[in-house]
């Protein structure tokens, strides 16, 4: 689907369902957020596509980790139309651990792993002794983008957890979170475009799928979908080893 045919779907979506929210039609932010929200569950479905390329003992793993991930990105194109800042914190704490536990998964060299147990203390740890290895010791781009998502997730648990709200009116509420102006798009934006980073220099790069080694229905899904400059930059740049 092409880039404009996308966000056109979605504002007859939210005009269907959310009439009151206006900011999508007006404000360029919001449809940046749109855009690469899109672009990320389209990255979804092409390592999806290619799970062939991940060693078989991590496979099913692996497209479970994929599945959920391609999941709270589109609920989250649910939550912003009623402009849930709370809940898009409760989306993108786990989005940046599935971040983490994919890359853990593709890099580790434990037969054993159990992602289902590792905590977050425990995964930042197995990750440190990964980037360590000789194979990561000049690779500053993919330590940066985990440093990042390790701070996102400390940083959106505390706002969960220390987050209150004392004698609302429900209705009031429930009014003001359609009609209000959306809060911290700018920052929403950074994160999922930190998240799109990640998914070239975290995922493609650690199952070695580069941009020649990708169909021509996947390419063409990508040039229809990003902007030119986009296109050029994931061709030439992100997805060139």
């Amino acid at each position: 689907m092409i880039r404009s045919e996308l966000l056109q779907k979605y504002k007859d979506f939210s005009i269907r369902y959310s009439p009151q929210n206006k900011y999508i039609y007006t404000d360029s932010t919001y449809k940046g957020i749109i855009y690469i929200t899109y672009e990320n569950i389209l990255l979804c479905n092409i390592l999806e596509e290619y799970k062939h390329f991940v060693p078989k003992r991590s496979k099913k793993e692996y497209s479970e980790l994929i599945s959920l991930l391609s999941y709270h990105h589109t609920k989250f194109l649910l939550s912003i139309l009623n402009n849930d800042y709370l809940y898009f914190c409760y989306l993108s704490r786990t989005i940046s651990e599935l971040m983490l536990k994919i890359f853990l998964l593709l890099n580790t060299s434990d037969n054993n792993l159990d992602l289902t147990k590792e905590s977050f203390r425990f995964l930042k740890s197995d990750i440190k002794k990964i980037l360590k290895s000789p194979e990561f010791k000049e690779s500053i781009l993919i330590k940066d983008d985990i440093a990042k998502l390790e701070s996102r997730f400390s940083k959106f648990s505390n706002i969960i957890h220390t987050n209150q709200h004392e004698n609302l009116n429900t209705i009031e509420y429930l009014s003001n979170q359609f009609t209000n102006e959306p809060k911290k798009l700018l920052e929403i934006l950074k994160f999922f475009q930190e998240v799109n980073h990640s998914f070239y220099f975290l995922i493609f790069h650690s199952i070695d799928l580069n941009f020649n080694k990708l169909g021509s229905v996947q390419r063409t899904q990508l040039s229809e979908q990003l902007k030119e400059k986009k296109f050029n930059t994931v061709k030439s740049k992100y997805l060139s080893f």
